[in-house]
């Protein structure tokens, strides 16, 4: 199922997939080249593409402009540290640069380059730090993309932030800035229960779903660091955990779990942390489905129009929330080798209980 969805396209050369000394298109600075010939033959085809990234980078820049001008008038609508308020959605002049930010990270993000995942993350963020309400709902975009770059602690930490923050937990309420809890937690541990994510009645399903992911992610790196120590030569040392996952860099957890050398101390203790795991992601996988009928059908059986961004409007339990849900983490999930099998695993185990 994997193969039907294109894959992120990293740093390199759009022609000759060569990867250093390169070029970026001065359009959309998306794009990639080793040089001006290359750039030129592949003119037509990435055309349509750098102009329309480049359309909504204008427009951005155009609200932006425009923000700052009527701050610089005295605008009775806008106050002078309106940048710096947090809440920028409350100033309806400003509204229309955030939604120019938006856009221009959903087009981003459709590009599949790494570049262009990259920057969509940076806009996004930008997002939550000027309006911390989020009345755009950029925060369940945010995990997926940290996933895809291989940054499955920020993408974890990022979660539980929001899950406390959320769910009204008191570690948020003490910190310094309770609405801003997903900015103050850092290297938690993403091996722990879910408790917080299956204890009320809704969920947040694209935050599940990355949650479920990183678990996935984090399963697949311990079977291969297990595989490993099967194969050394009986009494040499286990090499560190990114030269054993160095062929599935950042897919597998490697940032994870290159600090918690504990797990892998022995083959006990990796066989342990596999079965928490698999109690944990069977845990998540009944509470979606539990919650959406729609969700694991979507995922191991997408179609070209589930792919499009889902509308924010839907009602719990809907199709139109699968939707949603599916179009921003479905990409990360089919980027992983292996984790929809697992997903496909998991529902075949659900039909025969």
């Amino acid at each position: 199922m994997e193969e039907h969805f294109p894959s992120m396209i990293k740093k390199q050369c759009e022609v000759c997939k060569k990867t250093d000394d390169l070029l970026r298109c001065g359009g959309c600075y998306t794009y990639y080249y080793c040089g001006r010939d290359h750039q030129t033959s592949d003119r037509p085809t990435h055309k349509t593409t750098c102009k329309t990234i480049k359309g909504t980078k204008t427009k951005v820049e155009e609200e932006e402009a425009k923000l700052h001008a009527r701050v610089a008038d005295d605008d009775d609508e806008l106050p002078s540290d309106v940048l710096d308020t947090g809440r920028l959605w409350a100033f309806k002049p400003a509204r229309p640069y955030l939604q120019a930010l938006f856009e221009h990270g959903e087009i981003l993000v459709r590009s599949w380059r790494q570049q262009g995942i990259e920057d969509a993350l940076t806009i996004y963020l930008k997002l939550l730090k000027l309006n911390t309400v989020d009345n755009q709902a950029a925060r369940y975009l945010v995990p997926a993309l940290y996933i895809r770059l291989g940054k499955n602690q920020e993408a974890y930490d990022f979660l539980k932030g929001w899950g406390l923050q959320f769910r009204g937990k008191p570690e948020a309420k003490q910190l310094d800035e309770p609405s801003k809890a997903y900015l103050h937690v850092k290297n938690a541990d993403a091996t722990e229960e879910v408790e917080l994510w299956t204890g009320s009645r809704f969920l947040d399903l694209a935050f599940v779903s990355s949650l479920q992911l990183i678990k996935v992610r984090l399963l697949l790196g311990l079977q291969h660091l297990l595989q490993a120590r099967a194969e050394l030569p009986q009494g040499s040392p286990m090499p560190p955990v990114r030269e054993i996952l160095a062929d599935v860099r950042g897919k597998y957890c490697d940032d994870i779990l290159d600090r918690m050398p504990e797990i892998f101390a022995d083959d006990a203790s990796i066989v342990k942390k596999q079965g928490e795991l698999n109690e944990q992601l069977k845990e998540l996988f009944i509470a979606v489905d539990k919650y959406n009928k729609h969700f694991w059908p979507m995922m191991l059986q997408p179609e070209e129009r589930d792919f499009a961004s889902g509308s924010q409007m839907y009602t719990h339990g809907s199709r139109q929330e699968a939707h949603l849900a599916f179009s921003q983490t479905y990409p990360a999930w089919c980027e992983t080798p292996m984790a929809i099998g697992m997903i496909r695993a998991a529902v075949t185990a659900a039909s025969q209980e």
